[in-house]
């Protein structure tokens, strides 16, 4: 269930070329640590708190403090997510 180095940057890769440079866009607007990348891209994928939370081998709790912490970064560099948009939203339409 955990994904290692190799093959986080291979989904990382296929993201890009799928999603018109996804983590590179975001990387060039949003100061992102690899941790926050990999949120970014599973919330991409759409997969749930739960799914996300098994391939991290964390908590759903802990991913549920990611997420959070990660929005308020972002509001912070961009000002707004948008008028009652999640960050899953955003992230998945970004």
């Amino acid at each position: 269930k955990y994904i290692d180095n190799k093959l986080w940057q291979e989904i990382k890769e296929k993201i890009d070329l799928l999603f018109d440079n996804y983590t590179k866009r975001l990387c060039h607007q949003i100061l992102l640590t690899d941790g926050d990348i990999q949120i970014c891209c599973l919330i991409k994928l759409r997969f749930s708190n739960g799914d996300i939370a098994n391939m991290l081998a964390i908590s759903p709790t802990s991913v549920s403090k990611r997420k959070l912490r990660l929005k308020e970064r972002i509001v912070q560099e961009i000002g707004s997510l948008g008028e009652n948009q999640s960050l899953d939203l955003w992230l998945m339409e970004y």
